[in-house]
């Protein structure tokens, strides 16, 4: 997390701080998508709101590139199937290519263009 621990006391507003100047709407979207609340102290919250911060964090700076392996692990359904959703319109409407490694399909039906299957 960009130099700070994830389990210190330390409020996910200030792990924000540079990014916010940089890319407002897109971290205003990215707060909404995940429930974010910029007050949560990072030594405080659940495993499930603690990946979602990290998500965020990753996610903030446009890509053209993003390897993601297993993101939606302790996400709970809709928060998952709403990041899901936004990472395929980053696809489409700005060409970005994600890379998406997981092993639960459910939601991807109509998003991949390829799909490689290891077992």
């Amino acid at each position: 997390g960009y130099g700070c621990p994830l389990q210190a006391d330390i409020p996910v507003y200030s792990m924000m701080e540079r990014l916010q100047a940089e890319y407002p709407a897109r971290r205003d979207e990215l707060i909404k998508l995940l429930g974010i609340d910029p007050q949560w102290r990072m030594h405080q919250v659940s495993d499930g709101q603690r990946r979602r911060v990290q998500i965020f964090l990753g996610l903030i700076r446009p890509f053209k590139i993003l390897l993601l392996d297993e993101v939606t692990v302790s996400l709970d359904v809709v928060v998952r199937q709403d990041l899901l959703h936004w990472l395929k319109r980053e696809s489409e409407e700005r060409g970005a290519t994600i890379l998406y490694a997981t092993h639960i399909f459910d939601g991807l039906d109509d998003w991949p263009t390829h799909l490689h299957y290891l077992c």
